[in-house]
């Protein structure tokens, strides 16, 4: 436990220290983690792995589709140009103009009412009442209620455009929620 420890601190807090050094002036520094790093790079680039290579790649804004390419195209790099200087003045080429935008964590969207209580809901519920239809693919919208046909599974809704109303057609399958508006 000691071992794995030391070696945490010996070799990932180091290259952790340079990331926020690195974000701002990303071409001079990358040069200098790649020169600071150029013996672990040759051997994690012959072996296509390991933490100061996944490093550089997340320096060079590598998509995930492009490491391997990445991989072997850096490994080709570093056999023909076999010095440190050399390979460090060729590495910014590699890297992607447009780093990648963060992504959010996908999160499935459930219903907040079930569909048997939107089917009791819309067949109790008066014509002309006041609306407001929060659908799975995140569309909402406010209307007035027309009509509920319940073997289809569809609720009809008017909503106010610009100068019309418009009939709306939603299905229960697809609604995560519906209130009642004053």
């Amino acid at each position: 436990m000691k071992l794995s420890r030391t070696l945490t601190r010996a070799f990932l807090i180091p290259a952790l220290a340079l990331l926020p050094v690195l974000a701002e002036n990303p071409p001079q520094n990358l040069k200098d983690f790649v020169g600071g790093h150029y013996t672990e790079l040759q051997n994690e680039l012959s072996h296509g792995e390991g933490a100061s290579l996944k490093s550089l790649l997340d320096l060079l804004h590598t998509p995930p589709a492009d490491k391997i390419a990445t991989i072997k195209r850096l490994h080709a790099l570093s056999e023909a140009y076999p010095t440190v200087s050399e390979f460090v003045e060729r590495v910014p080429d590699f890297a992607h103009k447009d780093p990648p935008a963060p992504t959010a964590a996908l999160v499935p969207v459930v219903p907040e009412i079930s569909e048997p209580d939107l089917v009791n809901l819309f067949s109790h519920m008066k014509y002309k009442t006041r609306i407001h239809v929060s659908m799975l693919d995140g569309e909402e919208s406010d209307g007035v209620f027309s009509s509920f046909d319940k073997s289809r599974g569809i609720i009809f809704v008017s909503v106010a455009g610009s100068s019309v109303f418009t009939k709306k057609v939603y299905a229960l399958s697809k609604m995560r929620n519906v209130t009642r508006l004053p």
